[in-house]
């Protein structure tokens, strides 16, 4: 092995620079809680070169667009494209139209593109309906299913529903996927699903003439949130290859950066999205 030449990366790096910010800062910028809202920019500064985070579209629609954070940073060296969930992480349509633009601009770049998941779904609605965001939806999603680009997915928050499949999960096959122990993957979280099965047996009990106590509905609703909870761990869905590698705050920048080097040794090919009509 030591005769063998190094491989090359199909991309150029730059000199390596730490970030500003403490390496363990991200325990402080993420919350204990899974669904409590993030800080994007102060987590991408805590794994940035230097700590910058070079922004697009900055303020784009505030507080609806900016949900989703755009834009460039350097993980030892190798620029990325990165796609980070803020805030609450709800997906609007105005976010889905600004994630699908950059999507295709990094293609075309031929830059490794990195989706940072901390969002509990897609708006719905008939004003989100009426605004477009199946049509804007759907390109978000196109756009990262067709990506030719390396694709690494990180999550660290709720990834539910379809934002699970707008930010790049493991059914679009990314080059790498990790989770955090704040991770929590599932068709939805465990209290809209222990809330939406409990009206489904209220309603069966109804019918039948026995309706369900106040003790007995805690008592259900408690337990179809911890089956849900429990099924979303990251724990529990690494051991059936729902993720990659279950990562420590402090090894995040790390372990990303092995899997930027390790996903470009293969050329990048050229971009076939067809006609977008943004």
């Amino acid at each position: 092995m030591s005769l063998t030449r190094p491989q090359a990366l199909h991309l150029h790096r730059y000199e390596p620079k730490a970030p500003q910010t403490d390496p363990l800062a991200v325990y402080d910028v993420l919350p204990a809680s899974p669904h409590h809202g993030i800080k994007g920019h102060a987590f991408l500064q805590a794994i940035a070169d230097d700590s910058e985070f070079i922004e697009v579209k900055k303020n784009f629609v505030p507080g609806r667009g900016t949900n989703i954070l755009t834009g460039k940073i350097r993980i030892k060296g190798l620029p990325v494209g990165v796609i980070c969930s803020n805030g609450a992480g709800i997906i609007f349509h105005e976010a889905a139209k600004k994630v699908a633009e950059w999507v295709v601009r990094c293609s075309h770049e031929k830059i490794p593109l990195l989706f940072i998941q901390s969002a509990p779904g897609y708006m719905v609605g008939s004003e989100s309906e009426h605004s477009g965001i199946g049509k804007y939806g759907a390109d978000m999603v196109r756009a990262v299913s067709c990506a030719q680009v390396p694709r690494i997915q990180l999550v660290i928050g709720p990834d539910n529903g379809a934002a699970n499949y707008g930010m790049c999960g493991r059914a679009y096959r990314p080059n790498f996927l990790f989770s955090t122990m704040r991770a929590r993957t599932g068709v939805m979280s465990g209290k809209s699903a222990g809330g939406v099965l409990l009206s489904i047996e209220q309603a069966k009990r109804k019918a039948t003439g026995n309706p369900m106590t106040s003790d007995e509905i805690a008592a259900f609703q408690n337990k179809m949130i911890d089956k849900y909870e429990g099924e979303a761990h990251p724990f529990f869905c690494a051991a059936r290859l729902f993720n990659d590698r279950v990562l420590k705050f402090h090894e995040i920048r790390d372990w990303l950066a092995m899997a930027l080097e390790v996903s470009l040794i293969k050329p990048v090919p050229d971009p076939s999205f067809g006609n977008f009509r943004f």
